[in-house]
């Protein structure tokens, strides 16, 4: 296999917990929505973020449900850029359906993952377009600022 691809696993937040603690050469994404208990995992490159599974603000029961914002976007592009040398990378959020293989599917355009985007899309039928969007959007943004 070529060194260039990246090994990447798209699972649950049990997935994820199972494995628990993660080596040096390992890239975690974790993805919860705002309110949610943290995925009880550790490592060196453990990165965080937290946003509802959702396309636009709404509010229910008087709670603000809030999408990946640009904000947030930019800051897993940044992540994602900075660490292209890591030879795992494991996307997660809390069902491994929607956010996470949305993230993976923006990612895939850019990185040479092991999976291929249209392979990422059929295995996730149910993946958020919009995570996808805006991920594209801020990788586009990143890679034209030569970052």
């Amino acid at each position: 296999m070529d060194d260039s691809v990246i090994k990447l696993f798209v699972v649950s937040k049990w997935e994820v917990e199972d494995i628990r603690d993660f080596d040096r050469n390992t890239l975690v994404i974790s993805i919860t929505s705002p309110g949610s208990k943290e995925a009880n995992i550790t490592g060196e490159s453990v990165f965080r973020f937290q946003f509802h599974d959702v396309m636009a603000v709404h509010t229910v029961r008087d709670q603000i449900i809030r999408p990946l914002d640009r904000e947030i976007a930019k800051a897993i592009a940044e992540v994602a850029m900075n660490h292209r040398d890591k030879k795992t990378w494991v996307i997660h959020c809390e069902a491994g359906v929607s956010r996470s293989p949305g993230v993976a599917i923006g990612l895939s355009r850019y990185l040479r993952f092991t999976t291929p985007r249209e392979r990422l899309k059929s295995l996730f039928p149910s993946y958020n377009r919009y995570v996808v969007k805006m991920i594209e959007d801020a990788m586009e943004e990143k890679i034209n600022k030569g970052g």
